[in-house]
């Protein structure tokens, strides 16, 4: 037998505070699903964005991101030695070692959030193609400067051309803004591998190496080359 439609809507006027709380749950439930389904998308394309499809990643057996992983000095070497990788126009590979470290760093609010902090050579703007400098001038060696992303300019004190930035060890000389083209390289601050691995107390060796497929290469037999090393 079918309830009569006038049944259910007498029932809601009876009960119109439960009725409404219902409403209310229901709704706060679709609009938490589409905010997080908007996160989980915006999340995805910044992760992306930040890849690139000729390059690759050298990180240690069993590590999944450079955080876990750390490789010697003699790795990067052996790397460069290696086959099947592009050159530049100087004649030498496209291989970029790079050291990570999170240090606290102070907010424009006054509060202190963790900074990915990206130990680099200058080869590194070869290899992350979305990277340009958008103001000031690239970092110089062994002299504590920096180049910050677009978002750190927005949300750390300190944190425009010509000012400084204290994190890890040290203050730290901003000489450049770079633009990472939406990527997560917009969060993060490039310095001189070797300024990095002086502050981080790791002296030799980096967190993972990018390196440039050469075109015409067999990406997968060279990737299980070097799983097998």
């Amino acid at each position: 037998m079918k309830i009569p439609l006038i049944y259910n809507i007498r029932s809601v006027r009876q009960r119109p505070v439960s009725t409404a709380l219902t409403a209310l749950g229901i709704g706060l439930v679709v609009a938490v699903t589409l905010l997080l389904a908007g996160l989980v998308g915006g999340l995805q394309q910044m992760l992306v964005g930040t890849g690139d499809p000729d390059n690759l990643v050298v990180l240690r057996k069993g590590a999944t991101n450079d955080g876990s992983s750390f490789l010697i000095r003699e790795a990067v070497q052996i790397v460069r030695a290696m086959p099947g990788i592009a050159t530049g126009k100087d004649g030498r590979p496209l291989v970029s070692p790079e050291i990570v470290n999170q240090p606290f760093i102070r907010t424009r609010d006054g509060g202190r959030e963790n900074v990915l902090v990206r130990g680099v050579e200058p080869v590194a703007f070869a290899l992350h193609r979305e990277v340009r400098i958008v103001e000031g001038r690239m970092f110089q060696p062994k002299l504590g400067e920096v180049l910050i992303g677009r978002g750190v300019a927005l949300r750390h004190e300190g944190a425009r051309v010509g000012g400084t930035l204290s994190f890890g060890r040290r203050t730290w000389h901003v000489v450049g803004v770079m633009d990472g083209g939406g990527s997560a390289f917009d969060s993060e601050i490039w310095a001189d591998m070797r300024d990095v691995q002086e502050d981080a107390r790791r002296p030799s060796g980096c967190s993972g190496i990018r390196l440039r497929i050469a075109p015409g290469s067999d990406r997968q037999r060279l990737i299980e080359a070097w799983q097998l090393r």
